[in-house]
């Protein structure tokens, strides 16, 4: 099972100079690079989360960077039993952490965005995105979040190609032509954003925090 953890990015009274200041030198120089406060905040708050996740979940303190596998993957080294898949659009930062391999996706829904389906989806995938013009864009960014935490829990990035296997959204348990034995947990956030995790198991906790409970929990 997997535990997500949530971070809006919109919540006031949130000590943005704080969180700046203990992130890391890599984690901060790349939110400098950011032209938007909210870019910095989601690249920030991303970090914090992961801190946070391992700090609540397996007690470790960590002030590094996480490292790389070989398609970009993270991973902290020394915490074997450790694994985690983060996420951000729109007003929320999102991480999911379990003992075991997962992926996470958050997306906001935006309008027109099933235009690119046709590019990307198998043509069973396309059939439920375009079972009626109503809500075509939600069915798309719902199974867009599902496709991309499939990868995500592979690990390979870019290398799997999106039409390379099927996410069959309209079924329940929503599953995939690719492992049978994963589980999908896919969530409507609220009116403008969907998550999906994908692991060997499903969610057993979906928890909201806030920039200052984490710094706090991490002093």
């Amino acid at each position: 099972m997997f535990i997500v953890n949530c971070i809006n990015i919109t919540d006031e009274g949130q000590d943005w100079d704080a969180l700046y200041a203990q992130a890391s030198e890599g984690r901060r120089r790349r939110a400098d690079k950011f032209m938007f406060p909210e870019d910095r905040k989601r690249c920030l708050c991303a970090e914090l989360l992961m801190r946070y996740s391992l700090f609540t979940g397996r007690g470790i303190r960590f002030t590094g960077e996480p490292l790389l596998g070989k398609y970009g993957k993270p991973y902290i080294q020394g915490a074997e039993d450790f694994f985690f898949s983060a996420s951000h659009s729109g007003k929320w930062v999102v991480t999911a952490y379990g003992s075991s391999q997962v992926g996470a996706d958050v997306e906001v829904i935006k309008s027109g965005s099933s235009s690119i389906a046709e590019g990307c989806f198998t043509q069973s995938e396309q059939d439920y995105v375009f079972a009626d013009d109503e809500g075509a864009d939600e069915r798309f960014i719902r199974l867009w979040t599902l496709k991309e935490s499939y990868i995500k829990y592979l690990g390979t990035g870019l290398s799997t190609p999106l039409d390379s296997f099927t996410v069959y959204a309209d079924r329940a348990p929503i599953c995939t032509d690719a492992d049978d034995s994963l589980t999908f947990t896919n969530i409507r956030f609220d009116h403008e954003h969907y998550l999906s995790v994908c692991g060997a198991g499903g969610v057993s906790a979906l928890n909201t925090v806030t920039v200052n409970g984490c710094l706090e929990a991490l002093r």
